[in-house]
């Protein structure tokens, strides 16, 4: 070593940055990905699984709702239940018009 040459550092690797850490990026996205692989092939198995090889019945044709062959409506309704909590009318109803109404009403 001469006069001119700048010192020699025994330990070279003091003046540089410690080593990188590695990194876990790639496991982190490979992990995920196998996860989400498994979950989705599980759901798969599932759904195959939880299907029937049979057929499905048929839906029960829906009755036809008209009127058609209908001449007086409240032959349709069952008053059966309105009887049970209501009491049943002795006679038919009869309605009367006083003066007061009838003087109203346009001749």
């Amino acid at each position: 070593m001469t006069d001119n040459e700048p010192p020699t550092n025994p330990f070279p690797a003091s003046g540089y940055p410690p080593p990188a850490k590695p990194r876990r990026t790639g496991w982190i996205v490979g992990g995920i990905a196998a996860l989400v692989a498994v979950l989705g092939i599980g759901i798969a198995v599932g759904v195959v699984a939880g299907q029937s090889s049979e057929r499905p019945p048929e839906p029960a044709a829906a009755p036809g709702y008209s009127m058609d062959h209908v001449g007086n409506a409240c032959d349709l309704v069952d008053p059966a239940p309105l009887r049970k909590w209501s009491p049943t009318p002795k006679g038919r109803p009869s309605t009367r018009n006083s003066a007061r109404a009838s003087s109203t009403q346009a001749v």
